[in-house]
């Protein structure tokens, strides 16, 4: 490489090299300058044209073609391509300044480097005729027509084979003579044909108006909110939403776009987290960093790893984990969209989980403070069946969203222009679109599956001077003989049955995985080298079955990717799924969602229970309970129903997912749920060792304690766990059986007895290493149980020992409740100056820890030290902070407290 460097670029000395600033001329970038622009031509004009003979000379081979690391496909392919296309662009302007002799060198070379590209063949076909060597089109149509064969399976398509009849009808032994070349208008795109993607938005002018005003209120008020986009499926939801992308991006705004997606096993916070990963890029994440405290970025980075720092991440099962973590999410929203207006669109939220819509809910409230605009589309039939996901929606909806729009099929009309778009004709065709928008009801979805179905199968073909015809146009007056359907499956499958085999087997291999198809795991389950799995997924491009995005393939609609996978033998979609589980695993074991799912499917049960357990437990500290209940559900009918471990470890897994399960339900409130697994649980403590028997009997007595009220009960299940924790040598377990009794004691108002349980849990946790947070809450019950008493005596000890046991911990929730604690009891005895210093302290921790409530709490608090000090200033402005605060966490009653406040302080 140095050998190819001009001359004096580098001097060498005894111990140094030096590389000078001589201009260096890299071809890649020549080349990737010349056609960037190149590539959204559809002509060339002289200029243009220039820049294609510089970019075809340059292109001198692929890129780094000795070369075979796996990164280097996806960039050596799109040079490849950009060369071809170049190629068609140069023969193209040759052919129009009927310089035939250097289009038809141009032709036969892209057709050299890419024979199956059929529309190249037709091209020098019709060059040969033009240069009067109809020998020589013949030829080229042989080859063309052995290529398909041996490469696809596949006969020529129409439009090839009506070319090659011309040329059949003429006299071999005669030349044919061709008219003089006049170079004909460039026909129209056919869109729904060649790239639908690119089709005009038809039918929906009004709804993108409405959309465009949302968009222009957001960037000129600094005010965004919450839109609705319903409709049935198919109807054209997706598309109006990605007009809307361009449409915003074009007025300056930040867009990001996430999916929910039919899986089994729904990704905790899964629409969300797709948005927010296309807009963290490295740039982003340090101005984040900039305007964020570190721990909303901590938190945040247990769904989004692009924000981790490289510290440990936060224990989320600690005090008020959820609010923690749902504030983490909407705080790096908030601070992105106050970067640059935002638009967010999340896409078929039918199938989002309760987490996203608890966050959302978060999120919308704060909505009409910032140039934020969330768009949420969905097919409103499945939300309503869904109860989590209509109940999300109708509470989105109280929130007072900026539209409700609902998506109708297109009119007859409509119809019309979307038939003559998509098949870039010159005219309306009136008969056959009325014909069309009788058998699909304007579904924009139907009416592209039947305009391909009828081209693939011969029905609808173009001729050479780019007329579409039927074979009915001269009989028919209502089409009535075109054998179409409604049922979109129906029309997928007929397209489906015309791919050759190869090409078919990858598009099911692609439909297992889903939606959006990971190009490396799809490569890695591919029966084929690299370059013909690529070939292969081209050809599905083109096809229009899949799409290409920036960091995947994508079907080109939901349906599509259903009809596939519904076609599938059972016994196939189960292979498959264990095909695509094996590269997964291989490739990335932490994927435990979409593992738990493949595995499942591909009825592999031993590793379908390891994975769903470990799908449930993420769900679980993530907080999205729905997501983990459901998991927990079908771990436990996994192993009722196929028995895929050996007893023991078959009854530990049993245990342990009931025991989490038990806990969700307590979470969310489920009490009746909850104490029905406890009973089950029961039933199995017959076969449970020591260790579980304690940790149930904890459970127990924490439940009848805390949700039941039933303090006897709890007394006798949490004395029974002391003894045999303390049987078993089980420090920490012993220690929360001490604080169950000390809490229970406590609820019954006897703090006489609950103070030595308390003492006791101190200092055996104290004892403990790393168990700062039992030693903390034990010393913090200590603490109380003496005020309650009136031994204040030993009382400022305690409480220094409790901050600074605290300050060690390195937890600021930990901090924060000393110090919250110690103010409270300067409170009791009037030491105002001081109260007012713990509970800054404590606030400041408490922000650090992001825990809002506990702010709230300590703000209402603070007003009152100061009103007590008749500093009336400082009160009202702390208690209208905790005001504003139990506002931004809709907690009603803390919205009473604080108005009440506020109201005395004014008299």
């Amino acid at each position: 490489a140095r050998r190819l460097l001009p001359e004096g670029c580098i001097t060498t000395a005894v111990d140094t090299i030096t590389l000078h600033d001589t201009p260096l001329h890299l071809d890649l970038h020549q080349f990737d300058t010349l056609t960037t622009d190149l590539a959204h031509r559809d002509t060339l004009d002289p200029a243009s044209a220039t820049a294609a003979q510089q970019a075809i000379a340059l292109y001198t081979a692929d890129l780094l073609a000795d070369q075979y690391d796996d990164w280097l496909i996806a960039p050596r392919e799109l040079r490849r391509e950009r060369y071809l296309h170049t190629l068609a662009q140069l023969a193209q302007w040759e052919k129009q300044n009927q310089r035939l002799t250097a289009a038809l060198t141009h032709m036969l070379t892209l057709t050299q480097l890419d024979p199956l590209r059929e529309a190249a063949h037709r091209e020098l076909m019709r060059l040969y005729i033009a240069l009067e060597r109809p020998q020589d089109a013949r030829q080229q149509f042989e080859l063309c027509r052995q290529i398909l064969q041996e490469e696809l399976g596949l006969p020529p398509e129409p439009e090839t084979q009506q070319l090659a009849d011309t040329l059949q009808q003429n006299n071999a032994a005669q030349p044919i003579l061709a008219p003089p070349y006049v170079p004909l208008p460039t026909p129209l795109p056919a869109y729904a044909l060649e790239d639908s993607t690119h089709m005009p938005l038809i039918g929906r002018t009004a709804e993108r108006r409405q959309l465009l005003t949302h968009i222009a209120t957001t960037a000129s008020h600094q005010r965004g909110g919450l839109i609705f986009v319903s409709g049935a499926p198919g109807v054209g939801k997706s598309r109006l939403l990605q007009e809307l992308v361009q449409d915003a991006a074009w007025r300056g705004f930040a867009t990001a776009w996430g999916h929910g997606k039919e899986l089994t096993a729904v990704s905790p916070y899964g629409p969300l987290c797709d948005a927010l990963a296309t807009l963290l890029t490295p740039l982003r994440v340090t101005q984040l960093r900039a305007l964020l405290a570190p721990t909303w970025l901590r938190w945040a980075s247990t769904l989004l790893p692009q924000l981790a720092d490289g510290t440990p991440l936060p224990d989320t099962s600690g005090a008020d984990g959820q609010t923690r973590l749902l504030e983490s999410l909407v705080q790096v929203v908030l601070a992105l969209g106050e970067l640059k207006p935002l638009l967010m669109v999340l896409e078929d939220v039918h199938w989002a989980d309760k987490a996203t819509f608890d966050t959302l809910h978060r999120l919308g409230a704060r909505l009409g403070q910032v140039p934020i605009l969330v768009v949420l589309s969905f097919r409103e039939v499945e939300a309503r069946e869904n109860t989590a996901v209509w109940q999300g929606l109708t509470q989105l909806d109280t929130l007072g969203l900026r539209q409700r729009l609902h998506l109708a099929p297109l009119s007859p009309h409509d119809t019309g222009e979307f038939v003559q778009r998509g098949l870039g004709l010159t005219q309306t065709a009136p008969l056959f679109a009325q014909r069309l928008h009788r058998e699909t009801q304007g579904s924009p979805l139907l009416l592209l599956e039947t305009l391909r179905a009828l081209y693939e199968e011969g029905v609808l073909y173009r001729d050479e001077g780019g007329t579409w015809h039927t074979p009915y146009d001269a009989d028919t007056a209502a089409y009535e003989e075109l054998t179409t359907t409604i049922e979109s499956t129906q029309l997928i499958q007929r397209r489906v049955q015309q791919l050759p085999p190869a090409s078919r087997h990858l598009l099911e291999l692609a439909a297992v995985m889903g939606r959006e198809v990971n190009f490396a795991w799809l490569n890695a389950a591919s029966p084929h080298p690299p370059r013909t799995t690529l070939t292969h997924l081209n050809h599905l491009v083109e096809r229009q079955f899949l799409l290409e995005t920036a960091e995947a393939y994508q079907f080109s609609h939901d349906k599509v990717r259903q009809a596939v996978y519904n076609a599938l033998p059972a016994t196939t979609q189960q292979a498959l799924h264990g095909r695509v589980a094996s590269v997964i695993v291989a490739q990335d074991p932490t994927a435990v969602d979409i593992l738990a799912h493949h595995f499942y499917l591909a009825q592999l049960w031993q590793e379908a229970a390891h994975y769903t357990q470990r799908a449930a437990e993420r769900a679980t500290r993530l907080y999205a309970n729905e997501v983990a209940l459901a998991q927990y559900d079908r771990l436990l009918a996994l192993l009722a129903d196929h028995e895929p471990l050996p007893p023991p470890q078959a009854l530990t897994m049993q245990f342990e997912a009931l025991l989490a399960q038990a806990m969700v339900h307590g979470h969310v409130g489920q009490i009746d749920q909850q104490q029905q697994i406890l009973h089950q649980l029961q039933t199995l403590r017959p076969c449970l060792d020591p260790a579980q028997t304690v940790r149930l009997l904890n459970e127990q007595a924490h439940f009848w304690n805390s949700a039941r009220n039933d303090y006897p009960r709890a007394l006798a299940l949490a004395q029974e766990a002391r003894q045999q924790a303390e049987a078993a040598h089980l420090p920490h377990e012993t220690i929360t059986a001490l604080m169950t009794l000390a809490d229970t004691y406590t609820h019954m108002g006897h703090p006489e007895q609950a103070q030595p349980l308390y003492e006791q849990a101190w200092q055996r946790a104290h004892a403990l290493p790393h168990n700062e947070t039992q030693a903390t809450f034990a010393l913090r019950g200590l603490i109380r149980t003496c005020i309650e008493l009136g031994q204040r005596a030993d009382l400022d000890a305690l409480l220094a020992q409790l901050i600074a046991m605290a300050e060690a911990s390195d937890d600021p929730f930990l901090r924060g409740m000393a110090y919250g604690e110690r103010g409270a009891a300067n409170y009791d005895v009037g030491r105002y100056q001081e109260v007012i210093a713990d509970f800054e302290q404590a606030l400041i921790y408490y922000r650090q820890a992001g825990l809002i409530h506990k702010e709230a709490v300590i703000l209402s608090n603070l007003g009152l030290a100061y009103w007590t000090l008749l500093d009336y200033r400082q009160a009202h402005r702390v208690m209208l902070a905790g005001l504003k605060t139990y506002e931004l966490l809709e907690n009603k009653r803390g919205i009473l407290y604080a108005h009440n406040n506020l109201a005395e302080l004014y008299l």
